[in-house]
């Protein structure tokens, strides 16, 4: 085989324009990425506040989307933080941002910069749809799943549907996730009965555990609960066929290209 470059080049004359093609996409790209920076005298085409317009100097100086996406570009090491303040409660951040969890470290942000990068997530989250939306729910939500498989088969104990409205009123899909890991790597739910046992359950649920901040369910509430999770835990296989019918896309709602920048 003739590996010599010129040789290459030459064999398909289309293969020389194609080759210069990527390398000015290659250059085009690197120029956008890298032009992208504060506008003059702190404008900013999101329209931030200028409280937001903190955070986003904070956000830049510590380098945060070499770990997070926005609008889904950046690093992967951590989740897309476009509409992470309509997905994580307002008390996490705190902890959070100062305390570091897992791979993200403890960065020790005072009072102030929390607030202000806290901001910057709240203008963000306003700007637009960071990942596409799913057609009808997103599957993760649990109790949604099993209140409509008890609608249509209407074989699921009182218990079980009591502790499938707990897992709704306390906003349990914010961070859990049906069949994988959800948000900060929260466990599946559906496989916590077996892999923890009643009363280890009864503990988490009571005192918390790692960044799960304690609910203090005791008595018929954590009973409740408990008889939602051994259910689902049991009837894994049918909820995995209900959700699969709720997945997909719609497309012409994905804002191709574009995100509304308005903020309304």
């Amino acid at each position: 085989m003739n590996k010599n470059p010129d040789s290459f080049l030459q064999s398909w004359p289309g293969q020389r324009v194609l080759y210069i093609i990527l390398v000015l996409a290659f250059f085009l790209l690197t120029a956008v990425v890298y032009t992208d920076h504060p506008l003059p005298g702190g404008q900013s085409p999101l329209r931030l506040s200028p409280a937001a317009q903190q955070g986003q100097e904070i956000w830049r100086k510590h380098n945060c989307q070499t770990c997070h996406q926005i609008y889904g570009f950046g690093g992967f090491l951590g989740p897309d933080l476009t509409n992470v303040v309509s997905r994580l409660p307002a008390s996490r951040f705190g902890e959070l941002l100062k305390d570091g969890s897992g791979r993200m470290p403890a960065f020790g942000f005072n009072d102030e910069q929390v607030s202000a990068l806290v901001a910057y997530l709240t203008d963000l989250d306003r700007s637009g749809q960071g990942t596409p939306i799913a057609n009808k729910r997103p599957p993760s939500d649990l109790g949604t799943l099993v209140q409509d498989y008890a609608s249509q088969h209407g074989d699921v104990p009182e218990q079980v549907l009591a502790g499938s409205s707990l897992f709704l009123q306390y906003q349990c899909r914010t961070c859990h996730q049906a069949f994988k890991k959800g948000l900060l790597e929260s466990p599946d739910l559906t496989l916590a009965f077996s892999k923890n046992g009643r009363q280890e359950i009864e503990k988490v649920l009571k005192n918390g555990r790692k960044m799960m901040p304690p609910f203090g369910l005791e008595g018929q509430p954590a009973r409740d609960m408990i008889a939602f999770l051994e259910w689902i835990d049991a009837h894994r296989d049918d909820l995995i066929g209900a959700a699969k019918e709720t997945e997909g896309l719609v497309w012409r709602k994905i804002p191709w290209f574009t995100y509304d920048q308005t903020g309304e």
